[in-house]
């Protein structure tokens, strides 16, 4: 029987258990967890459930957990079963999947460093292809300097500037948020990476930048190298988001977002652009395995 939302912990020997997290762990009180967010899709063709890149997303938890120095708990070849036995008995079809690692107790805590826990939570979610072209704002707020907190670490503690933006594009009327550096350039949005398309060109932050390098962000230049679409890696600023032809964000749960307006302005027609669209649709079809090429992104789930 589906459930809405499911928990599962994975410790030492990759035994896995349903479970909840206690607010007294690490974790919750100081921010002391990594993260890795991905999606499965349901195929209409095969009726048959799909993890989109499944290993690329493990692959970038374990080297989270190395950065925060974190001991994993399984190899990420387990992980990866584990994702898929979690999918599974939560009996969801259409989900969103966190894996969420974590310590039992603190760094200083008596017998030094524990074995991270990992937390598997699976909720569901609405099939939804063709995203709506949504409005976004320049937030007040920065992005944390990767000299403060590596970006190439998805850690709870840094979730809390998009927090904060996403609050404020609320506040104006907005659903998402885009970040700035310190140097006052285009780093990231609440809702994954920035894409903006310009003279038939895509351009999308660089790291350096801040920029986290996410599984959707790849995803999205492998799509459009396929589709002959020329794309780099450069540094934006507020003005070429205002210039734009087209705009979208690439995020690992919600996949394409079209961007309308940013900071009231109106984005090229101000509806999702061609480029945009046909990005949508070819990702669409990779993700439900209506598409051969990309067969090795999906991991099939039942």
């Amino acid at each position: 029987m589906a459930t809405e939302n499911a928990l599962f912990i994975l410790d030492h020997g990759a035994s896995m258990t349903r479970a909840c997290t206690p607010l007294c762990m690490p974790a919750p009180s100081d921010g002391l967890a990594v993260f890795e967010d991905m999606r499965c899709y349901r195929s209409a063709k095969t009726n048959a459930t799909y993890a989109f890149r499944l290993d690329e997303h493990v692959n970038r938890l374990m080297r989270s957990m190395g950065l925060a120095m974190m001991d994993a708990p399984c190899t990420a070849k387990k992980l990866s079963n584990a994702v898929v036995s979690a999918v599974q008995q939560s009996g969801l079809v259409e989900c969103r999947v966190r894996m969420t690692a974590y310590r039992a107790r603190p760094l200083d805590a008596p017998g030094g460093n524990p074995l991270a826990r990992i937390a598997i939570s699976c909720e569901g979610v609405q099939a939804d292809s063709d995203m709506p072209a949504a409005k976004a704002v320049v937030s007040s707020w920065r992005a944390i300097p990767v000299d403060s907190l590596p970006q190439a670490m998805r850690c709870v503690a840094a979730s809390s500037v998009f927090a904060l933006a996403r609050q404020e594009a609320a506040s104006c009327g907005a659903s998402e948020a885009v970040l700035l550096n310190g140097a006052g350039l285009v780093c990231q949005s609440t809702c994954g990476s920035v894409m903006v398309m310009r003279d038939g060109v895509l351009s999308t932050p660089p790291s350096s930048s801040g920029a986290y390098e996410s599984v959707m962000r790849d995803t999205v230049l492998n799509l459009a190298m396929d589709m002959d679409v020329p794309s780099i890696e450069e540094q934006l600023t507020r003005a070429d988001l205002a210039i734009a032809d087209e705009a979208f964000l690439a995020d690992d749960v919600l996949g394409i977002v079209p961007l309308a307006r940013i900071d009231g302005r109106q984005v090229g027609r101000g509806k999702p652009g061609v480029i945009t669209e046909a990005l949508q649709k070819r990702f669409a079809k990779a993700s439900m395995s209506e598409l051969g090429d990309y067969s090795s992104w999906l991991t099939e789930i039942r």
